[in-house]
C-alpha cells in the first residue's frame, strides 16, 4: 500500500492506493477548502525507483506532490542448511558421524569412510544401490538432505595359472587360486621342469619376471609361463636357524639349473634333526643324504630334533622318586623332584655329572639325564 502526501499549502491528500499498479490510476483526495472530488485520473504517471529513498514520484500533476512508499524493506532470507546422514543399512558395526553437518546449501561434502563397517563397500543414496554411487574420500555439492546407505563390497576373485610354456615337466596347479582380489600370491616352485629358470607372465619372456618363492598382489587373472635356461646358476644356503653350532657350507655351490643337490649333514648343530626350506617348518623337510634337482636359489634351514630324553633318580638309601612325566620332549624344562623316602641319613641335593640340584630347580633337558642322590655321610637322622 503506498500514502501520497502533498507538499502543496493548498492540497491535502490522504490517499490509499493498491498494489501493483494498473492503468489508467485512480484516487480520493480531499482539498484544504472542504470540496471533495473523486475518481481523479493522474495524467502520466511515471514510477521510478530511488534506491536511496525509496520513493515513487509522478510528474505533470501538481509537481508539489510525492508518493513514497510506507511499507518495509523485506529482509533477505536466511540460507539454506542440509544435513548428511550415514547409514550402517543392515551391515555390522558403526557408520560414521559427519562432524560438519549440517551444510550450507552448496557447499562441498567430502565422503567418509566405511571402515568400522563389516564388508563395505560403497556409499549409495538409496538402500537398495540403485541411486547415486560414492565411494569414501569422493566429494559433491549439497542441494538437499541426504542420506548415505553403506553397501556390501563385492569381492572380485582372479585365477592364477602355470605353463610349462614348452619345457618337460609336470605343470604347478595353486591350490589357492582363485584368489580374491589383492589377494598376496607366492609364486609355485617349478620342481620337476627340464632347464627351468623363471616364471614369466609372458609366453616369450618379455613380461614380468617371478622366480618360486616371490609374491605378488593380484588384480587380474595371471598365467605364469616357464622360461628355460641351461646357464642359470642357484645357489643352496644352509642356517642354523637358531640353533647353536655351525652350519655347513655347500662346496659345490653355485649348481647349474636342473643339477642334482644331495643335502648335506648337520653334525655341526647341537640338537640337529632335520633341514626345512622354511624357517618356521612349514616348507619341503629334506634329510641329511638325500637329493633334488635345483631349480632356484633355496635356504635350507635347521629344524631341531623331536627326540625324547629320561630322568631317573637314584639313591643308596631309601626310595627314589620316579618322575611321571619322563620321558620329555628334546628342549623341555625338568622340574627336581623331592629327596628319597625310608631314609635315615640327611639327604643334601641331586648330582648329575656334577651339577647339584636341589628340590623344585629346573633345567632344559637335551639328553638322557641320572640325578643321584646326596647324604651327608658323617650324620644319622635321630630317632
Amino acid at each position: 500500500m503506498f500514502s501520497i502526501k502533498s507538499n502543496s499549502s493548498k492540497l491535502q491528500k490522504s490517499i490509499q492506493i493498491g498494489f501493483p499498479f494498473k492503468s489508467p490510476l485512480f484516487f480520493d483526495y480531499t482539498t484544504i477548502n472542504g470540496n471533495y472530488k473523486t475518481n481523479q485520473h493522474i495524467p502520466n504517471l511515471v514510477s521510478i525507483i530511488n534506491s536511496t529513498k525509496q520513493k515513487l514520484e509522478y510528474e505533470n500533476y501538481n509537481p508539489g506532490v510525492n508518493i513514497v512508499t510506507q511499507f518495509p524493506t523485506p529482509s533477505p532470507s536466511p540460507p539454506s542448511v542440509y544435513t548428511v546422514t550415514y547409514s550402517s543399512n543392515g551391515l555390522s558395526g558403526t557408520a560414521p558421524v559427519d562432524p560438519s553437518s549440517p551444510y550450507t546449501a552448496g557447499s562441498i561434502v567430502t565422503v567418509l569412510s566405511g571402515s568400522g563397517l563389516t564388508g563395505f563397500g560403497s556409499w549409495n543414496t538409496a538402500a537398495n544401490g540403485s541411486g547415486t554411487t560414492y565411494s569414501s574420500g569422493s566429494t559433491f555439492t549439497i542441494t538437499q538432505n541426504i542420506t548415505l546407505y553403506a553397501q556390501t563390497a563385492v569381492s572380485q576373485t582372479y585365477t592364477v595359472t602355470y605353463s610349462t610354456n614348452g619345457l618337460s615337466g609336470p605343470t604347478p596347479v595353486d591350490p589357492d587360486s582363485p584368489y580374491t582380489s589383492g589377494s598376496t600370491v607366492t609364486v609355485l616352485s617349478a620342481f620337476g621342469i627340464t632347464n627351468f629358470g623363471s616364471w614369466n607372465t609372458a609366453a616369450n619372456g618379455s613380461g614380468t619376471t617371478y622366480s618360486p618363492g616371490n609374491n605378488f598382489v593380484i588384480n587380474q587373472n595371471t598365467t605364469l609361463y616357464a622360461q628355460n635356461t641351461t646357464n642359470l646358476n642357484y645357489t643352496v644356503t644352509y642356517s642354523s636357524n637358531g640353533l647353536s653350532g655351525t652350519a655347513p657350507v655347500d662346496p659345490s655351490s653355485p649348481y647349474t639349473a636342473g643339477s642334482t643337490v644331495t643335502i648335506l649333514s648337520g653334525s655341526g648343530i647341537a640338537n640337529f634333526g632335520r633341514w626345512n626350506t622354511a624357517a618356521n617348518g612349514s616348507g619341503t623337510t629334506y634329510l641329511p643324504g638325500s637329493t633334488f634337482a635345483i631349480t632356484q636359489n633355496i635356504t635350507l634351514y635347521a629344524e631341531a630334533s623331536s627326540q625324547t630324553y629320561t630322568v631317573t633318580y637314584s639313591s643308596e638309601y631309601g626310595t627314589a622318586p620316579v618322575d611321571p612325566d619322563s620321558p620329555y620332549t628334546d628342549g623341555s624344562t625338568v622340574t627336581v623332584l623331592q629327596g628319597p623316602s625310608d631314609t635315615l641319613r640327611p639327604f643334601t641335593g641331586w648330582n648329575s655329572n656334577g651339577t647339584v640340584y636341589l628340590p623344585g630347580d629346573t633345567f632344559v633337558i637335551n639328553q638322557n639325564v641320572n640325578l643321584s642322590a646326596i647324604f651327608d655321610q658323617n650324620n644319622d637322622l635321630k630317632i
